[in-house]
């Protein structure tokens, strides 16, 4: 009996792909190319927010002095803002120090005092890339292995003479995702 890798092939493109993707092309330009400029706020930073059915979006838009753009702290920088003390010591015709990418702060300093942490923010983010660079990784291999074994092995367990099938590939895809996010949980 001939099986049909057909879905393992498909499974398999789409790993490569992420990889290609994900790792060949730089989302992270902005850790190669920012800019380090010291500015005077126009006026006070305003916080916004915007909601959704299902989230809610908040940043903060700053106005410098000589420079009509408006930049604005938003996404996981905006989660690691300490906003009280940013919202107390930064007023307007304070100089500050920022750290900018097309528009987006990255950190704000104001007398050497950080307001923005960028450190964790970036944490963040790579341990969200580590995570998906697991899966796609054990879904790359678990592609891999009925391409290159042509038997199909399957557990069955009898409940109330109901017969449930696992193919042994999800069951150890699963076992990957506990040990993985177990491994991270540390």
């Amino acid at each position: 009996m001939k099986r049909n890798n057909g879905n393992y092939w498909y499974g398999l493109f789409i790993c490569l792909l992420w990889f290609g993707v994900v790792k060949l092309y730089r989302f992270d330009e902005y850790k190669y190319n920012y800019n380090i400029k010291k500015e005077v706020l126009s006026e006070k930073p305003e916080f916004k927010i915007k909601r959704y059915p299902k989230k809610t979006d908040y940043w903060v838009e700053l106005n410098f002095i000589g420079d009509s753009a408006k930049y604005e702290i938003s996404g996981i920088e905006y989660e690691f803002l300490n906003s009280k003390e940013f919202k107390l010591y930064i007023e307007a015709v304070d100089t500050v120090e920022i750290v900018e990418y097309d528009k987006r702060i990255f950190s704000i300093k104001k007398n050497n005092v950080d307001y923005l942490n960028y450190s964790k923010a970036e944490n963040y983010k790579n341990k969200g890339e580590y995570l998906m660079t697991i899966f796609v990784s054990i879904a790359l291999i678990l592609c891999l292995i009925p391409i290159l074994i042509n038997k199909k092995y399957d557990l069955s367990f009898e409940i109330q003479k109901v017969k449930i099938k696992y193919d042994y590939m999800f069951i150890i895809y699963f076992i990957f995702i506990f040990i993985s996010l177990y491994k991270i949980k540390k």
